[in-house]
C-alpha cells in the first residue's frame, strides 16, 4: 500500500533482492551504480515488476493457507523457492558421489 512506512518497504525490497539474488534494476527503471534517488520506482516499464507482484500475491496466499492449516508453520518467502537464484530451483542438487 502507498501508506507503507519507508523503512518497511526497504526491508521488504532487501528481502526480495536477497531471496532472488538480484538488484533493484531487475524490477525497477534504473542503472546499476546509479544513486537510488535517480531510479523510477513508480514505473511499471520493467516486465519483471509485474511478475514480482504476481509472485507476492502467490506468497501471500500460500502463507494464509499455511497459517490456517498449521499456525506455527514457517512462512513462505521468495527464498523458499528461489534460494538466492533469479530462476526458482526446481530440484535438489544431485547426490554426492560415494567415496571409494
Amino acid at each position: 500500500p502507498k501508506d507503507t512506512p519507508v523503512p518497511q518497504v526497504i526491508a521488504a525490497m532487501r528481502a526480495m533482492s536477497q531471496g532472488l539474488g538480484v538488484r533493484c534494476q531487475h524490477c525497477h527503471v534504473g542503472v546499476e551504480g546509479q544513486p537510488l534517488d535517480q531510479f523510477d520506482f513508480v514505473s511499471d516499464a520493467v516486465p519483471a515488476k509485474a511478475t514480482a507482484r504476481a509472485m507476492l500475491r502467490l506468497t501471500r496466499d500460500l502463507n494464509v493457507l499455511l497459517r490456517a492449516a498449521r499456525p506455527a508453520a514457517a512462512e513462505v518467502t521468495c527464498y523458499t523457492c528461489h534460494r538466492g537464484a533469479r530462476t526458482p530451483v526446481h530440484a535438489p542438487p544431485p547426490a554426492p558421489r560415494p567415496y571409494r
